[in-house]
């Protein structure tokens, strides 16, 4: 016999149909049958609902589209509200120069804002540097450890209070994850980002890349996990520092491409903290400059000033430019040039206003090269 296990109309509990039968008659049986069959079809009908509704809030739409357009854009292309950005960044970049520089004139920029700055991969002479800066909106945290910092921000998070207005950076990554190779490790990372960019924060995790600087350490669930994978590659021109962070994969936004500079002395270096304090303040953004171009100028300088003695000495010898075609054959007759025929077009692209001038011969058909 069916047992009833909800108290009936009648008020019973545990009544079995025969219990109510016997009490109230044919007629309670019925009633009890029907309002048991309602209720379960009610239940279904409010559960079904919920997960329409549900799956409605989820469903991909202009307004959710939207979001990454309207967020707030503390630094365009590199820290948005509620975003999470992963700097990739070789050794030597100055990426922790340039981001602090980066995130200081925000601040200025924006009265409401500040910066929550781990630095668990700076040194001494930096955190002097930013002392002496003494900026009361930038927070720099050297001293405590991850736990410490992830116990900070689940009060904000158990509490559910707002990060809005608020830059974070990591620097590095690696501290977070216990293991950058290890998939796991990587998500565990990722997802505790990403709920404190659910409260409004503008999440930036540098991260280094592989000692070659062409492969980036860690796996594929920092990239399908974050918003923006961006890179940083840098040149020293005399005494600037030139850099430009741009995409560097999947980027939730419209492409990134910053370009900024600053100085670096020579004899700040023996006060590191000076030299530090002087990049920070006076690093600022400028126009596009071809990094690319200026990197291959400097890493391959020796062959390029064999190729402008040659241009020279054409030039002195046969009182005309050399056309493109020639120089390369004698490029690739020269053997103190370590230069692959691959190489040999890229680096006299490279070379034109810093090591000869180019132009275009329109009767030949061909570029022409004359010394500075």
């Amino acid at each position: 016999m069916t047992k009833i296990q909800t108290i009936t109309l009648q008020g019973e509990k545990n009544a079995d149909l025969k219990d109510i039968q016997q009490k109230h008659g044919n007629d309670a049986v019925l009633k009890a049958l029907s309002e048991t069959t309602e209720f379960k079809e009610a239940r279904k009908r409010a559960a079904l609902k919920e997960i329409n509704d549900r799956k409605e809030a989820m469903r991909a739409n202009t307004q959710t589209l939207s979001i990454y357009d309207k967020a707030g854009r503390y630094i365009d292309g590199l820290a948005h509200q509620g975003h999470h950005t992963v700097l990739f960044a070789g050794s030597g970049s100055y990426k922790t120069t340039f981001v602090t520089a980066l995130c200081m004139q925000a601040l200025e920029n924006n009265e409401a804002l500040e910066c929550h700055y781990w630095g668990f991969d700076v040194n001494p002479p930096y955190v002097k540097a930013i002392i002496d800066i003494d900026h009361e909106r930038f927070s720099l945290f050297t001293n405590q450890t991850v736990s410490d910092m992830e116990s900070f921000y689940y009060e904000f998070i158990n509490n559910e209070l707002r990060l809005d207005n608020t830059i974070i950076v990591l620097d590095t990554y690696k501290f977070l994850s216990s293991d950058v190779n290890n998939k796991n490790a990587n998500k565990r990372a990722m997802h505790f980002i990403k709920d404190v960019c659910r409260l409004g924060a503008a999440w930036v995790s540098i991260h280094h890349s592989n000692k070659d600087g062409k492969r980036e350490s860690g796996t594929a669930e920092i990239e399908q996990d974050c918003d923006g994978l961006l890179r940083i590659d840098t040149v020293i021109d005399g005494n600037k520092a030139i850099a430009n962070i741009k995409n560097g994969g999947r980027v939730r936004w419209e492409g990134t491409n910053i370009t900024i500079q600053t100085v670096i002395s020579e004899e700040d270096k023996e006060r590191p903290e000076l030299f530090w304090g002087n990049a920070i303040r006076q690093a600022q953004i400028i126009g596009n400059v071809d990094i690319e171009r200026m990197k291959t100028a400097s890493e391959k300088a020796p062959d390029m000033e064999r190729i402008a003695k040659i241009i020279l000495d054409y030039k002195t010898e046969n009182k005309e430019a050399i056309n493109q075609t020639e120089l390369i054959k004698l490029i690739r007759e020269n053997e103190l040039i370590e230069l692959s025929v691959r190489e040999i077009k890229p680096a006299l692209i490279a070379g034109v206003n810093r090591y000869w001038k180019c132009s275009e011969s329109k009767q030949f058909n061909q570029r022409l090269f004359n010394p500075m």
